[in-house]
């Protein structure tokens, strides 16, 4: 029994682990999105006027 909690532990780290590397993943995907966003509505600014 006290082998399996073990490795429900490790799982869980694991899991929280991958958690945070996708979280900061999408952050940075985020980031572009709105960079590129903001790079649109220039251009169109720009057009417009």
């Amino acid at each position: 029994m006290a082998c399996f909690g073990m490795l429900q532990l490790l799982l869980l780290v694991d899991c929280s682990k991958r958690l945070e590397a996708s979280s900061v993943d999408l952050k940075g995907d985020l980031a572009e999105l709105e960079e590129a966003n903001e790079k649109e509505e220039t251009t169109k600014e720009s057009i417009i006027d």
